[in-house]
């Protein structure tokens, strides 16, 4: 089946990648991570994949097989009972009403342009199939959510990541969208949904050791957004920046501080820092020094000071790179979603 993105008509997928693609969909996840010895800390991703295998296996006695005649889930309602629409009706959600965050300007588009508009901003296509096809849902399903709990007066969405979804217009973009596009049309119309209604389809780049439950970091407890064992090693999302003391001190300055001490806890991770009028958290920090996570090292060099944040986000909801490898491990989207967003099912828009 094809869909229409506006001006855009998915191109048929070749015999021999389509061949690819459904042997892909058919292979196990039976090695999830290679086996790595245990950190410091005690974590061991031998320990997260235990946990998701274990999850996986309680949602099929909660929801069914993730699985119908051996055929992973599809958008395909006539031929896969797994997904299907709960008799609660999602028609509002066709059309999406997007507030360009620059320009002021408010457009009514097509649900599937949308999800292919922000699944080009948010995801990189070198990200496996599956991967793209998970984070496709979860675009979908934010947007239809959105229509129901709107932030905005006259719009359903912005433009702006740091409040809806980031965006990128399809239209005129000459580099291949061809995974982007297959991703959508391949989850065509499928939301994610708890008790009858679309999810808050939080996701972030990358976590370290566990995701987050909504209420640590936003306060207020959704059933289906809590913590869960990270697939990703630490050095999968590792990154480092460098703030001078010159930086630093302007830092503190702008905070009202003169000077402050990092305190490290056993695991080498900061635990917070010493002030002359008190402590400061991780949280603190890491909004103080722009930094990509609160879970991070510091090391004092000749210039000024190395953060190693580890995640990348929030960490709530579904770890992109952690989606994707799972994907590489030969899990599909579906059970992807139903491991970052725990009890959900799946409904179509129409």
């Amino acid at each position: 089946m094809q869909i229409k993105l506006k001006k855009y008509q998915i191109k048929k997928t070749p015999a021999v990648i389509a061949a690819i693609f459904a042997l892909a969909l058919m292979i196990k996840g039976a090695n999830l991570f290679t086996a790595q010895p245990n950190g410091t800390d005690g974590y061991s991703p031998d320990a997260a994949a235990k946990s998701i295998y274990l999850s996986l296996e309680e949602y099929e006695v909660k929801n069914g097989n993730l699985t119908e005649n051996g055929n992973k889930m599809n958008n395909q309602k006539e031929k896969n009972s797994n997904i299907e629409n709960n008799g609660t009706s999602f028609a509002d959600c066709a059309f999406v009403r997007v507030l360009d965050a620059q320009s002021g300007e408010i457009k009514e588009e097509d649900i599937e342009y949308y999800t292919l508009c922000a699944l080009l901003a948010e995801m990189p296509q070198s990200y496996e199939t599956q991967a793209l096809m998970a984070q496709a849902v979860a675009c979908r399903t934010y947007a239809c959510r959105n229509i129901f709990y709107t932030k905005h007066d006259n719009a359903d969405v912005c433009t702006d990541y740091k409040c809806c979804q980031s965006y990128r217009e399809a239209d005129g973009i000459k580099t291949d969208i061809s995974k982007a596009l297959f991703a959508v049309n391949a989850t065509k119309g499928i939301i994610a949904t708890y008790e009858n209604e679309p999810i808050l389809a939080a996701y972030h780049a990358s976590s370290y050791k566990k995701t987050k439950s909504c209420d640590e970091v936003w306060g207020g407890r959704k059933d289906y957004l809590v913590s869960v064992y990270a697939p990703e090693s630490k050095e999968d999302c590792a990154y480092t920046v460098t703030v001078s003391f010159d930086k630093t001190n302007e830092i503190l300055m702008k905070k009202g501080k003169k000077e402050i001490e990092f305190i490290t806890a056993d695991d080498g991770l900061c635990a917070g820092a010493k002030c002359e009028d008190g402590f400061l958290d991780c949280k603190t920090l890491k909004n103080m020094f722009s930094l990509r996570s609160d879970a991070f090292e510091v090391e004092k060099t000749d210039i000024g000071y190395d953060f190693t944040c580890y995640g990348y986000g929030h960490g709530v909801g579904m770890s992109q790179k952690g989606a994707n490898l799972l994907a590489k491990q030969g899990f599909d989207y579906c059970e992807i979603l139903k491991y970052y967003y725990s009890g959900i099912k799946f409904d179509f828009i129409i």
